[in-house]
C-alpha cells in the first residue's frame, strides 16, 4: 500500500490510536473500581458483624 497525502486516512489512524488508548485508561479504571469495591464489600462485611455481635450482646443482657 502507497502512502497517501488523503486526510481522511490520517484521521482514522488517530482515531484508532485514540480510542486505543480510551480503551486502555478505561481497562485501569475498571481495575481500580473493582478494587475498591472488593475493599469496601470487605469493610460491610466487618462492620455487618460487628454490629450483629452488639446485637447478640445486648440481646443476652436482656
Amino acid at each position: 500500500m502507497k502512502a497517501s497525502n488523503n486526510r481522511s486516512l490520517n484521521r482514522n489512524k488517530i482515531d484508532r490510536y485514540a480510542m486505543a488508548l480510551a480503551y486502555e485508561e478505561m481497562g485501569k479504571l475498571n481495575l481500580t473500581i473493582s478494587a475498591e469495591m472488593e475493599h469496601l464489600e470487605i469493610e460491610t462485611i466487618k462492620t455487618v458483624e460487628a454490629f450483629l455481635k452488639t446485637i447478640n450482646i445486648l440481646i443476652k443482657n436482656t
